[in-house]
């Protein structure tokens, strides 16, 4: 009997491989990537010191909520954590904290905060996370999402352009073996690029990120006041797709390499794409969210003062530790580190044109 062919769109071929890499996967030095919060716990000090203005603009509410996408090993949580905790025991004791990922890394941080905070920590909650169309709903009433390098995973359509019409990129597998084929792009994959006008040389690929769409839906109706802060790799307008990306921004990491998607088995290694941050805006404004500002990363981390929190030492002083520590910190908002490699948006739903310190430096316009 001959073994029936299957067909799948790229976007959820992506999704096969997502449910299958991130609930096992970590980050860190023995995996495939290192993120932010990774590379020195400033990251998460600077959130944290976002989130406490943030709180002092909404009133200081009881609770004050922050949900968080895409924790991974829960570092940036706890630097979060730690940092509210030290720095304002006003705002700790109101912390409602909630963590959305894959089932088994969730219960692998809740066992990192019981050993870091063994007093107990009543305020944190956690959630499975499994794909868009199975968003929790959880009412923030007063607070905060952050969704550090969480839309960069998502799965997304793949298109081309081919003697001036779009095709979209599909996958046949059949006794094993993978195949890829073009097809007339899916109603909802051409319905995007219309209203959003995006237009590509020919022979040039691009990825849609519908799941976004879902996601801002998800944000909107579940934020009742407050703000979100969107961290991750990409552009705007024409940064992340054209002649200059003619395969576009599809890639995967394995090893901390970079890796041909179509060359990894499904769940083998890490897959990304970059986040179009002024299609990202219009989606979010749609859905009657303000943006509170665009910005680099390392304007956003400077803008909250992390230079300033740079270690100073003589250099007849200087260690090896010491070193590490300044170059760690410094490598988060450098142009040649992380600086530049990642976008920060901030959205705001019921607070009046609010201005927050990391959007103090510069913001790009979208």
């Amino acid at each position: 009997m001959a073994e029936e062919e299957k067909i799948f769109s790229f976007r959820d071929w992506m999704a096969q491989n997502n449910r299958a890499y991130y609930s096992r996967a970590f980050p860190g030095k023995q995996g495939d990537f290192i993120t932010s919060p990774m590379a020195h716990p400033a990251f998460g000090g600077a959130i944290a010191r976002q989130l406490i203005e943030m709180d002092e603009k909404l009133g200081k509410p009881d609770p004050f909520s922050v949900y968080e996408f895409g924790a991974g090993t829960g570092q940036l949580s706890l630097n979060i954590l730690k940092t509210i905790k030290e720095e304002s025991s006003d705002l700790f004791p109101r912390l409602s904290y909630g963590i959305s990922d894959f089932s088994e890394p969730a219960s692998v941080i809740q066992n990192r905060f019981q050993e870091e905070f063994p007093e107990g920590l009543n305020h944190i909650c956690f959630s499975p996370y499994f794909g868009s169309d199975e968003f929790e709903n959880p009412e923030i009433s007063s607070g905060c999402v952050l969704a550090n390098e969480f839309l960069d995973a998502l799965p997304v359509h793949l298109i081309v352009k081919r003697g001036g019409k779009y095709n979209e990129v599909f996958i046949l597998e059949k006794g094993g073996k993978v195949e890829i084929a073009e097809f007339p792009p899916l109603s909802e994959v051409l319905n995007f690029i219309e209203s959003h006008q995006i237009d590509l040389p020919d022979g040039v690929f691009a990825e849609i990120n519908l799941e976004m769409d879902h996601w801002i839906q998800w944000l909107s109706s579940s934020l009742k006041k407050g703000f979100a802060l969107i961290i991750d790799y990409g552009g705007i307008k024409d940064e992340i797709r054209g002649e200059h990306k003619p395969e576009g921004t599809l890639r995967g990491f394995k090893h901390h390499r970079m890796a041909e998607v179509f060359n990894l088995q499904i769940g083998e290694g890490d897959w990304t794409s970059d986040i179009d941050f002024s299609i990202l805006a219009r989606l979010a404004q749609k859905r009657g969210l303000g943006i509170a500002g665009l910005a680099t990363q390392g304007d956003f981390l400077l803008g909250l003062g992390l230079a300033e929190r740079l270690p100073t030492f003589r250099k007849k002083e200087l260690t090896i530790p010491d070193l590490k520590e300044h170059l760690g910190m410094k490598f988060l908002f450098h142009p040649e580190g992380l600086g530049n490699a990642f976008h920060v948006l901030g959205l705001h739903k019921g607070v009046s044109a609010p201005k927050l310190a990391g959007f103090s430096v510069r913001r790009l316009e979208l």
